[in-house]
């Protein structure tokens, strides 16, 4: 799994567009500051992960599970 910390300012709806290996793979909607799981995979493995934010976000801390 791939996590991130993420906020958005004034707490308005945003969202973080993801995809694994260039295919799309979930969008995360977000309103406030705290830890969002971006990514899960049934099992490890070497992977692509892109991400597209929307404008007023802050990304803060990726960890991985």
């Amino acid at each position: 799994d791939v996590y991130l910390v993420l906020s958005s300012a004034g707490g308005k709806p945003r969202h973080v567009h993801g995809s694994v290996d260039g295919k799309p793979d979930r969008t995360v909607t977000l309103t406030d500051q705290r830890l969002y799981t971006l990514v899960h995979l049934p099992e490890a493995g070497r992977h692509r992960l892109s991400l597209r934010f929307d404008p007023g976000l802050s990304a803060f801390a990726f960890t991985f599970g």
